[in-house]
């Protein structure tokens, strides 16, 4: 995964520690699963979920700084898109064919970082995200109707260098 970040974050007074913020960042993602069932006579199957186009988070940040330092807490919504594609070649009982979908999920994240100032406009951070998205799909296969639950749950960890504009 790599993307990048914007922000916004206000330290209440010099004399306090307490930092509120705002930070939504994007990027492109390359995450697959997939699951493959092999019975011999009968034949073989598979399914897969992937989000191979982006990543987006718009988040809420609370945390306290002590002084160069900041460590916060962070969480609000994720935004990807998913594909399910799956086969099944199951001579048996004369079913085969691929289906696929691809639609938009959204879920929730949360998570908790550091943040180090190494000069008065730069700082590097470590963070780790959860994310968790879940979505019924539904398919048509020689006319039945198939429902599958897709979901994807995310542990990131990222690192990051921030450059501070100093706006407002």
């Amino acid at each position: 995964m790599a993307g990048g970040t914007v922000g916004y974050n206000y330290q209440f007074t010099p004399g306090s520690g307490f930092v509120v913020g705002v930070e939504g960042d994007a990027g492109y993602s390359d995450i697959k699963n997939r699951l493959q069932v092999n019975i011999p006579a009968i034949g073989a199957a598979s399914i897969g979920v992937q989000t191979d186009s982006y990543f987006a988070t718009i988040r809420g940040r609370v945390g306290y700084a002590w002084g160069p330092l900041l460590a916060y807490a962070t969480g609000g919504w994720a935004f990807t898109d998913i594909g399910v594609r799956a086969s099944a070649n199951l001579p048996i009982v004369a079913l085969g064919g691929t289906i696929g979908r691809s639609t938009q999920f959204d879920g929730y994240t949360v998570g908790g970082g550091l943040e180090y100032a190494i000069l008065p406009n730069v700082s590097v951070k470590a963070e780790y995200l959860y994310s968790d998205f879940k979505k019924p799909f539904t398919f048509q296969i020689a006319n039945l109707n198939a429902r599958v639950r897709a979901g994807l749950e995310t542990h990131q960890l990222k690192v990051g260098i921030n450059y501070r504009f100093n706006m407002f």
